[in-house]
């Protein structure tokens, strides 16, 4: 800490003197500290900023008093009561200059011998640190508490003490007791210490004067002890009675007055009789229990009505032993109201009694302190779950905290940490942090971490790469402030995760590649049936746009007759996750009617159904060629037909003048007929053979022709001849197929 009126070179010296183990402090002329070590601090319990211009803890040297400016001074065994220890002290002046006088004070403890010289050996309270549990027990404690050196002069007090008197505690420490006492008592105080320093040990009660001057009436219990430095004190405790007091008078006064004055308390105060039984209740009582001070008189038992089941047994014992026991405090019971809601009553108690010191009674006093055990079972809850999560979480965390150089120390791991690093956290507590990981010294993680720690600046990372002899992963760190200076790093080994993340990328980029160098249209749907990916091929196919498909205008691209048995199909395979298969037409903007065979089938994951994943084959051409093949077919019928109808034709055509040739040759040959007669057969057998001669000529004709090739004759011919001639040879043939005919 550096002073006003530090000289440039100054630093260096407080940089050692912040080093050294010895309690040093600094002051001025008015004996007020102007700087202290870490050493001292840690010693008083205080900060830097705490201790800068309170009073030395050694009243040894007074500076006004020392004509000495520099040089040094000894004192052996000097007793610090609010350090509660002896030291052997050497001043030292470290300043020429009149105006401004400093000394330095170096402080060696000596070690407690531990002999008490038959007296009880008491640890002043002020030298705990502030969030000790007996400096918490002193200064909360109900009880006035008082400690003295022989002179009288008070060493310590507590708050209890502070509230009675109305002073504050440094305008008590260091002076006489009799501030407290009455004026006219200061005799009585004197005589009083001697007889305590004597071996009495003093019980009574007394009338104490506060700050302002009012009185209050306090019940002291005053005995001597040795304290830490050997020599004797006097411990003072003090139960205020005032309002116990009151009470008495004014019951002795009047009942009805001191009925008065506790009806106007506001914790509900009640009077039990010398058998137990409870006689008056204020009205507090009814805001407390839901029943009014009669209806709690009245009660046959009044602990099973309000005390709760569990706490009545105990409660019991406490009226027994408020019967026995002049004063009790912090009874704490579960009580329960009238509408059957609980709440928590920590009871105080006085005993009272006539002036003949026979008991009347037992008055107690009780506050509703629901909230403060609520609030303390929440802290409990809290505490509990914050341990549960720490101990139960997943990922790892690790805790530091910031020494008084600012160096970060480990101070522990939860269970996951172990697990995940495979290491016993355990053996690196208290270790710095590149001492434990010391691969991370020259990064900037222990920057972040100190900011964490220090500034509360939370710190993210998705990615640090590890690797010692010990660990090797990559992990995902969060580092964040848990309280002042100390922080913790949240982390999970994102190892195993990485190389899939590089796996999938992989596997992506080779989806990709496949689907854009695949030959048919591929698609893929949301569980909904909501197009969410296609490739360019299916965009060739539909003439549809990547946008267009994803904006759901696939079914504009349908044929419009294929449209309404494809909406129907489409949605029986969303609904009962079954896959679909089916041929039908897309309409291109230019007018091109495209053929495709499409199926999908479902795209289940882990037992989810998350889509379809379909593809769109282009059979075009496969439509056409079954299209072409049907007319081939239904050609070659027709033409079958009309190849068994020319055939039955032609052999009728053959048959004929082949039966007339036969006939009129058998006839010739047979010599039965005339020369005239004969001559006749051979007419008709003449044209019978030029009209097979012809028929075979047609044949050759029509099979030139259906193969393509017969030369064309474009000769003029009179078509009136052919028409006659046509009609002859028909009316003969009909005439012969007559002749024919049996």
């Amino acid at each position: 800490m550096k002073t006003q009126g530090n000289t440039d070179n100054e630093p260096t010296i407080y940089y050692i003197l912040d080093a050294m183990d010895d309690c040093i402090c600094i002051t001025n002329d008015k004996n007020n500290i102007v700087y202290s070590n870490p050493a001292l601090c840690r010693r008083a319990g205080l900060t830097q900023e705490q201790m800068q211009g309170t009073e030395v803890f050694w009243g040894i040297f007074n500076p006004n008093e020392s004509e000495k400016s520099d040089g040094k001074l000894f004192f052996r065994n000097a007793w610090s009561a609010r350090l509660n220890c002896a030291f052997d002290i050497t001043i030292t002046g470290i300043s020429n200059k009149a105006e401004d006088k400093r000394w330095m004070w170096i402080a060696k403890e000596l070690p407690q011998t531990g002999d008490t010289g038959g007296l009880p050996q008491i640890t002043t309270p002020g030298n705990l640190a502030k969030d000790s549990i007996d400096r918490t027990l002193f200064d909360n404690t109900p009880s006035g508490i008082l400690l003295l050196d022989e002179k009288g002069i008070i060493l310590d007090v507590n708050n209890s003490t502070c509230k009675s008197t109305n002073y504050e505690k440094g305008e008590l420490i260091g002076q006489y007791v009799g501030i407290l006492a009455l004026p006219e008592n200061a005799e009585l105080v004197q005589q009083n210490i001697k007889r305590i320093l004597d071996g009495e040990i003093l019980e009574q009660e007394v009338t104490s004067r506060r700050k302002d001057g009012s009185y209050y009436y306090s019940l002291l219990v005053e005995s001597a002890v040795q304290l830490p430095n050997g020599k004797r004190g006097i411990l003072s405790i003090s139960n205020d009675i005032t309002i116990r007091k009151l009470a008495l008078m004014a019951l002795q006064e009047s009942e009805e007055k001191f009925r008065n004055i506790a009806n106007y308390t506001a914790n509900w105060e009640s009077l039990f009789n010398h058998e137990g039984k409870i006689v008056w209740s204020n009205p507090a009582a009814e805001r407390f229990t839901g029943y009014s001070p009669e209806e709690i008189i009245a009660m046959p038992d009044f602990v099973s009505v309000i005390i709760s089941e569990e706490f009545r047994d105990e409660a019991r014992k406490s009226i027994q032993q408020g019967l026995k026991e002049k004063t009790g405090t912090d009874a704490v019971f579960k009580c329960k109201r009238k509408n059957g809601s609980y709440f928590w009553l920590s009871v105080s108690w006085n005993q009272i009694h006539d002036n003949n010191g026979i008991l009347i009674g037992v008055r107690t006093s009780g506050q509703d302190v629901t909230k403060q055990i609520e609030a303390h079972e929440k802290l409990q809850h809290s505490e509990s779950l914050y341990r549960q999560m720490v101990e139960n979480a997943p990922i790892g965390m690790h805790f530091y905290e910031l020494d008084e150089n600012e160096n970060l120390i480990f101070s522990g791991a939860n269970p996951a940490a172990d697990r995940i690093l495979n290491l016993d956290h355990s053996r690196l507590t208290g270790k710095p942090m590149e001492k434990v990981f010391p691969n991370l010294k020259g990064t900037d993680v222990p920057i972040f971490y100190t900011n964490a720690a220090k500034n509360n600046i939370t710190w993210i990372t998705e990615q640090i790469n590890y690797q010692d002899n010990r660990i090797s992963g990559v992990f995902e760190v969060k580092a964040f402030q848990t309280a002042p200076n100390k922080m913790v790093a949240t982390f999970s080994d994102i190892t195993q995760r990485k190389k899939t993340e590089i796996a999938l990328n992989e596997s992506r980029i080779l989806f990709e590649t496949l689907t854009r160098m695949a030959p048919v249209g591929i698609f893929r749907t949301n569980a909904k049936g909501d197009t969410t990916y296609v490739n360019a091929k299916w965009c060739e196919i539909t003439g549809l746009s990547y946008e267009e498909a994803l904006d759901g205008k696939y079914l504009t691209a349908l044929h419009p007759e294929d449209i309404k048995d494809r909406i129907d199909e489409w949605q029986n395979a969303v609904r009962t996750k079954t896959s679909v298969t089916a041929e039908y037409r897309f309409i291109q903007p230019n007018g091109t009617i495209i053929w495709v065979h499409g199926q999908a089938v479902p795209e289940i994951v882990e037992g989810e159904m998350r889509g379809f994943i379909g593809t769109l084959t282009d059979i075009t051409e496969l439509i056409d060629t079954q299209h072409e093949l049907i007319r081939a077919k239904e050609k070659a019928e027709a033409s079958n037909r009309l190849i068994i109808a020319f055939m039955k034709s032609l052999s009728h055509e053959i048959r004929t003048p082949l039966n007339g040739i036969l006939g009129f040759a058998q006839l010739i040959s047979s010599g039965g007929y005339s020369q005239e007669e004969n001559e006749e057969f051979v007419g008709f057998l003449d044209k019978n053979i030029e009209r097979l001669t012809t028929t075979i000529d047609n044949i050759m004709k029509v099979s030139l022709m259906a193969m393509d090739n017969m030369a064309e004759n474009q000769d003029n011919f009179e078509i009136d001849s052919l028409a006659r001639g046509i009609n002859y040879d028909n009316e003969s043939q009909m005439t012969e197929e007559q002749d024919d005919k049996p």
